[in-house]
């Protein structure tokens, strides 16, 4: 047996290690002893780890959330998020988590680090014009989304930077705020024009948005009031839906096509991805993705390069469905699972997710960095 106590070695030298290793090994690293569970997640795993899909929350478990990787099939992660787990998660942006409480009190958590920040309840926001109603939290939350990662801005090292933008109130609004507001700013627009919004993504410094016509806007918040501009449109029917994404320094406008079965659930058809030519400012179909792979679900829509990721595969696009009533055949029914741009095809994440017993999965992406 070993005379020396690893528990002692210095923290500095610890995250030297954990900046080697994907998260899965991280977990495992910082579960040894109580010390070691103070080593924080590199930023780089932005960039090397394949993300998570969180699994729903169990009540056999309450103080746990459970997490499937993509690159280790055949286990589940369960982690503790300590007193902030009977909240309700509304989606994910570059590993933090979106939690709204039951008086409509707004944080986001890093769930491996457990960093929580508070930020103003959305109840302030909602009751301008909802007139105070009483609304469910998925009702009021339907995207979030962080111009950079907490505590890692590339453009400051002060906190403040960091702006949060949320699409609310049934997708009708735009709100944004910082962790030191008091309260969300609502980015008010003609509702005689605009449409209900479906993305919204952080592009080169800028937020932008687009809506269930296909109309792209970006929100301009440099001024005393942020104001909204059209971007272009690219008009579809109602079958579409929209993501934005940035993807080898361009915003790439994807729509996901889907039809209806029988029992009135919607599967997904195929996906077609296109980029603003920034000369004719008209959107152009891109024919591949060469080796990055896209990830759309409930959570801010990313890429990250395949050849980099153990287990993941370029040119494709991963997605799970939003509507919280997923087939346990998501190779059939297209409702999660992954689709090759390169033949149309599509194939399930494993055929061991689906052995092991997940239904009715609403199930998100999350790209972690500390």
């Amino acid at each position: 047996m070993s005379k020396y106590d690893w528990s002692t070695l210095p923290i500095d030298l610890l995250e030297l290690i954990a900046e080697r290793l994907n998260v899965n090994h991280v977990i495992r690293l910082r579960a040894v002893c109580k010390s070691w569970q103070k080593i924080s997640p590199s930023s780089k795993l932005h960039s090397t780890q394949v993300p998570w899909l969180m699994l729903p929350f169990k009540k056999s478990i309450h103080t746990r959330r459970r997490f499937y990787s993509l690159s280790d099939s055949n286990h589940i992660y369960s982690i503790k998020l300590s007193q902030y787990n009977q909240n309700s998660c509304c989606g994910s942006s570059r590993g933090w988590l979106f939690e709204v409480d039951n008086l409509m009190r707004c944080s986001i958590l890093n769930p491996l680090t457990r960093v929580h920040i508070v930020l103003p309840s959305v109840w302030l926001a909602n009751s301008n014009y909802l007139g105070g109603s009483p609304r469910t939290h998925h009702q009021i939350i339907d995207k979030f989304v962080l111009s950079s990662s907490p505590l890692t801005s590339k453009y400051s090292s002060d906190n403040d930077t960091c702006l949060v933008m949320i699409i609310l109130e049934n997708r009708r609004k735009l709100a944004f705020c910082k962790s030191v507001d008091k309260t969300w700013t609502i980015i008010e627009e003609n509702m005689c024009t605009v449409g209900l919004y479906e993305d919204v993504t952080y592009f080169k410094g800028q937020f932008y948005a687009v809506d269930d016509k296909g109309r792209v806007v970006v929100c301009d918040l440099s001024g005393p009031w942020p104001v909204i501009n059209e971007v272009k449109t690219q008009e579809c029917d109602n079958a579409c839906k929209y993501y934005l994404v940035e993807s080898s320094g361009e915003l790439l406008l994807i729509r996901r096509f889907r039809s209806w079965t029988a029992s009135n659930h919607n599967t997904t058809v195929c996906f077609e991805v296109l980029r603003q030519d920034p000369i004719c400012k008209k959107w152009i179909q891109v024919e591949t993705l060469h080796n990055n792979a896209i990830f759309l679900g409930y959570n801010h829509s990313f890429d990250l390069l395949a050849s980099k990721i153990s287990g993941c595969k370029g040119n494709c696009i991963y997605f799970a469905d939003e509507s919280y009533h997923l087939n346990r055949n998501g190779g059939r029914d297209h409702v999660i699972g992954i689709f090759n741009l390169a033949d149309g095809l599509f194939e399930p994440f494993s055929d061991s997710f689906w052995k092991l017993g997940f239904q009715n999965t609403d199930a998100m992406c999350l790209d972690y960095v500390n």
